[in-house]
Formats: structure tokens, sequence, C-alpha cells
């Protein structure tokens, strides 16, 4: 760990999150947010990578569908071959991605995504089985804003397929 990721899981702990309006307001179900809940969802995912450069129309409609998910310390997130049914933007925590190798079914850590970085949606839009095993690994657990499969197509897939056909002709 570095010190930055030493500091950020001393730093997380839901019960202080949720004391917050932006938390506090993400932490209602979907049907109970008011506008101004909506504005508070939005300016707490809108800042995330997931979402850099949407328009803030496709924010709020995000902002109005994203479902609360915590998650404990070492709690399997998503599982390696588990059918794709959601999208996540991590809120608080850091997330290990795990791959097995089939040989020896050994683990290891491919990425660690922080706070604003999504992940779940190539399985999505390719209809895929999850290719990575995702843990919450930060001490204080992992919070997320969540879009099931059917919210994410509707609101995320043309967004993020640009976003996709931008970066296979510029980076690869």
């Amino acid at each position: 760990n570095s010190s930055r990721e030493e500091e950020m899981d001393k730093m997380i702990s839901p019960i202080v999150l949720m004391r917050l309006p932006l938390f506090a307001a993400m932490h209602r179900s979907p049907a109970a947010r008011s506008e101004e809940d909506v504005e508070r969802v939005t300016t707490l995912i809108g800042s995330s990578t997931a979402l850099l450069g949407a328009p803030l129309d496709l924010q709020k409609q995000v902002a109005r569908m994203a479902m609360y998910r915590q998650f404990p310390p070492s709690e399997v997130i998503v599982k390696e071959g588990d059918a794709s049914e959601e999208y996540f933007i991590i809120l608080a925590g850091i997330v290990n991605v795990v791959s097995t190798a089939s040989a020896d079914s050994l683990t290891e850590v491919v990425n660690r995504l922080r706070p604003g970085e999504g992940f779940g949606e190539l399985g999505i839009l390719f209809g895929s089985s999850r290719t990575c095993t995702c843990v919450a690994a930060t001490r204080g657990g992992v919070i997320c804003a969540v879009l099931e499969r059917e919210d994410y197509l509707h609101s995320l897939r043309e967004y993020h397929s640009i976003a996709n056909r931008y970066y296979d002709r510029y980076i690869y």
C-alpha cells in the first residue's frame, strides 16, 4: 500500500460518510429522492471518471436511477464468470480487480480501482460474463452507486460506446 492508499484507508468510514448530505441523498431509494437529492447525487457521481464529460441531463438521469450499495472489507462485489447484471461507480474505498490463472487456479491482482472509477460495463455492453473478480479492498469497505443492466443500457450504453470508439481510435 502506498501512503496515499493507507491515508484513504483510515479516512473511509461509511458511518461518517452517511452524515454528509451527498451520501445521505445517495442512500435514499431512487423512488424516494427529491429533486434536491437528485442534484446532490448528480454532484457526487457527476465528478466520476465514469461520467467525465457526460451531458448534465445524462448525469441527472443516472442520479435518478442509481442505487446505493455498501460492501464490507474483503467482500466479493462481482465474481469472475458470473452474469453481468450491474454497473458500478465507486464512491468511496478501493476495489481490487482479481483474475484467476486457469492453469493453477492462483489469483492475481491486475488492477486497483479508486473512487470515481466505474466497472462492469464491458460485460453488459457485450453480453458476456464477468472477466474478473472485484473485491472490496479498503478496511472501511467500499461504497458504490449501482445501475442495473437495463438502466445502464437505457442511459449509458451510447455514451460509453462513443467513448470506447474514441479510445480505440486514439490509444490503440
